[in-house]
């Protein structure tokens, strides 16, 4: 059973994924379509396992469908999105208990403190149905892994086939941990990217409005406007630029919120000081329209903060392509061969049980079934989902190629009763804000400061990367060492003989 090895085989573990799993099952709620997409497999209910062709298909089955949920992430993704709908409802606390006082801008700060309320709520929601969805997905893994190793705890009397098996499993299980934090950490950060980009674009887009809602643009009507009269097309377009403005916050906001709450990382652009500075002036819009100097000012106001924006995607995006994807990569290259090795060796030992217990004819079937398996699995396994999502050039590329269902991100857009601008009133162009240099850029923070409370497990991660070679190295070096004992054996026997 040891496969030539001297060290003793442990029993075998049960493995619970998470420590979310049992709360987990308190989650009723499915979407239907995935019930159905796993139809096929019903988790026995007798205790007795029987070993046959039909259970050996059965462990394949599994085995593919374990490796496509935690391809998907379920697990760290339940976590996150647990952490994220956490910070979301603290948030909420804090609005309920702490509203707005009568006072200078009360009705600022009481349109700002609706609008991030709102926004919040919805997200809330939003988090809630996710972590619903991924509850149930994270049951059927759990109960996908507990029904494979009954498969293998039957085969193998209770223990580890053998020492390397052993060995290997838990190595994978610490990979595959550490690649789900990682991919988590990546998964948020990406969406604080999307908020941004969103933002930026959207802020451009209002800023042209109040470029053509300046009052130098109405000479005739310039002075009534300063009295306080309301020029319908000038009106409409302040309207509009107010709608695009609104969008672009609120979703900057859940960015910076992503970032700073959620991440706990420091950002060098669109602090919540400068988001306040941007929201009163959206509040004074329509006073700012009136005159050319107010005008000037609520601009520089909002030009500002659209550079600054744009600087943060680009901060974004150049901490995502230096530093964490590189980490994903690895992470997931490790993951992949520690996968690679355990799933190798654990065919080996089922292939000796299957020719000891059931006969050479089962066995030929059972390697049949995993050929023909394999070429499935090469088209969607564990490292090439993960791989082809992070194909692209760019963060925000990989990301909106890979974005998934289970994305938390949820994106205030302008409904379009609220933009009614006439086409021959409407910007031919967006503008462009000014780009921030890279040189100029930011400087990007150290991996101490970007992972905080995660940067012992990444560096943990990234010193054990020849841990399996070693596993490895070590268990050729044991076999070697029982082929040589037993061929020293031979030798004195035939000397015996003479």
């Amino acid at each position: 059973m040891g496969c030539g090895s001297s060290k003793t085989v442990h029993q075998r573990k049960a493995k619970s994924i998470s420590s979310s799993s049992s709360s987990s099952k308190s989650h009723k709620k499915q979407k239907k379509s995935k019930n159905e997409q796993y139809k096929n497999y019903q988790k026995p209910v007798t205790k007795e396992i029987i070993i046959n062709l039909q259970t050996l298909q059965q462990y394949i089955f599994l085995e593919k469908q374990i490796a496509n949920l935690e391809a998907e992430n379920v697990v760290q993704g339940l976590e996150a999105n647990k952490k994220e709908f956490d910070v979301a409802c603290r948030q909420i606390d804090q609005l309920n208990s702490q509203p707005p006082t009568p006072g200078d801008d009360y009705d600022t700060a009481l349109e700002n403190h609706n609008r991030v309320l709102s926004s919040l709520q919805a997200q809330k929601l939003h988090l809630e149905a996710l972590i619903n969805e991924l509850a149930g997905e994270v049951a059927i893994l759990q109960s996908s892994i507990d029904t494979r190793d009954d498969m293998l705890e039957k085969l193998f009397g209770g223990t580890y086939g053998s020492t390397l098996e052993d060995e290997l499993e838990d190595e994978y299980n610490k990979a595959s941990h550490k690649l789900g934090h990682v991919k988590a950490f990546s998964g948020h950060w990406e969406a604080a990217i999307v908020y941004s980009k969103k933002s930026y674009d959207q802020m451009s887009t209002g800023y042209s409005y109040w470029v053509n809602a300046n009052p130098d643009k109405f000479p005739e009507h310039k002075e009534a406007m300063a009295g306080g009269a309301v020029i319908p097309q000038q009106l409409q377009l302040v309207a509009d630029a107010r709608s695009w403005l609104l969008a672009a916050t609120t979703n900057l906001t859940s960015s910076v919120r992503i970032l700073l709450d959620t991440l706990k990382v420091q950002i060098p652009y669109c602090h919540p000081p400068e988001l306040d500075t941007l929201n009163k002036a959206i509040h004074h819009i329509f006073i700012d329209s009136r005159t050319v100097d107010r005008h000037h000012h609520a601009g520089k106001v909002y030009y500002s903060m659209g550079t600054r924006a744009g600087g943060l995607v680009k901060w974004l995006e150049t901490v995502q392509t230096k530093n964490i994807q590189a980490d994903l990569d690895q992470a997931e290259n490790y993951a992949k061969k520690c996968q690679a090795a355990l799933r190798a060796e654990r065919l080996k030992l089922i292939r000796i049980q299957v020719a000891d217990k059931i006969g050479a004819e089962a066995l030929a079937e059972f390697d049949k079934a995993i050929t023909e398996g394999n070429t499935e699995t090469l088209k969607t396994s564990f490292s090439d989902a993960a791989f082809q999502a992070n194909s692209a050039n760019t963060a925000s590329t990989a990301f909106s190629k890979g974005l998934k269902k289970h994305a938390s991100v949820r994106l205030t857009n302008v409904k379009e009763e609220e933009a009614q601008t006439l086409p021959e009133d409407k910007p031919e162009a967006k503008t462009d804000f000014e780009v921030i240099p890279l040189e100029q850029l930011a400087a990007q923070p150290t991996r101490a400061q970007l992972y905080g409370e995660m940067f012992a497990l990444i560096e943990e991660s990234q010193e054990t990367r020849k841990k399996l070679e070693n596993i490895q190295d070590s268990e050729k070096s044991r076999q070697n060492q029982a082929l040589q004992a037993r061929l020293q054996s031979r030798r004195r026997r035939n000397v015996d003989k003479q």
